[in-house]
């Protein structure tokens, strides 16, 4: 049975509310060569930017946390990018800036790009699969649950009124973090779906907006999952 069949997209920006994903981790520069984009000088070695999420803890991990795409958080950066160290700054929704080291947003789950379009970054992430449960926006009773890793890859069940079936979620993560310090290898500049199945239907592909939605198409069928702080499982 092909996965997700006659589903419609839904407006998920302003749905992802109320769960907890990562908003900090440190960010490399963009190769300006490779990608068009302007060099800042960080005596010779690719510029980082770490940023550290001033909110309270998660109380699932301990660790701060925000929405990101979601909320208004602060954020803490330190790195090797003028003017970075020790300085503090906002996230709002897709809007970042902090202090005088950076003014820009986030082009992805994983990118930031500078207004003046000198400075493109990337985050290594890899968003939680496990925690929470993802659910159709545009039909609750369909619902994702994710329980393992093999490396890239997630597996857990699709939950809908008549029962659970296998499902199968792979992530392709940036490695930007290891691109800037071996340029031989290629680059993979964001962190995308790169598929999801239901016990081998149709294979779905798409982004996540922010770290707690998904948005997945195939052909001209479209879905919106959103994760929510949910406890069901696939027993």
């Amino acid at each position: 049975m092909a996965l997700l069949a006659g589903c419609g997209g839904g407006v998920l920006e302003s749905a992802v509310v109320g769960f907890l994903g990562t908003g900090g981790g440190q960010y490399f520069q963009d190769d300006p060569q490779a990608m068009g984009f302007q060099p800042v000088d960080c005596g010779g070695q690719p510029c980082a930017l770490t940023l550290a999420v001033d909110a309270p803890p998660d109380p699932n991990t301990g660790v701060p946390a925000a929405v990101l795409f979601g909320t208004s958080y602060a954020i803490k950066a330190s790195g090797e990018l003028p003017n970075c160290t020790d300085a503090s700054g906002r996230v709002e929704g897709r809007r970042v800036t902090i202090g005088n080291c950076f003014s820009g947003q986030y082009a992805s789950v994983n990118e930031l790009v500078s207004d003046d379009g000198k400075l493109h970054l990337f985050n290594d992430f890899f968003p939680d699969l496990t925690t929470g449960v993802w659910v159709d926006v545009n039909d609750a009773s369909r619902r994702y649950k994710f329980t393992a890793f093999a490396g890239s890859t997630s597996t857990g069940c699709e939950i809908t009124s008549s029962g659970r079936r296998v499902a199968t979620l792979a992530v392709v993560v940036s490695n930007y973090g290891t691109v800037a310090f071996d340029p031989g290898t290629p680059l993979i500049p964001a962190t995308r779906i790169d598929s999801l199945t239901v016990q081998g239907g149709d294979r779905w592909t798409g982004d996540f907006v922010g770290a707690s939605g998904m948005r997945l198409s195939n052909g001209t069928r479209s879905i919106d999952l959103e994760r929510r702080n949910e406890t069901t499982s696939c027993s």
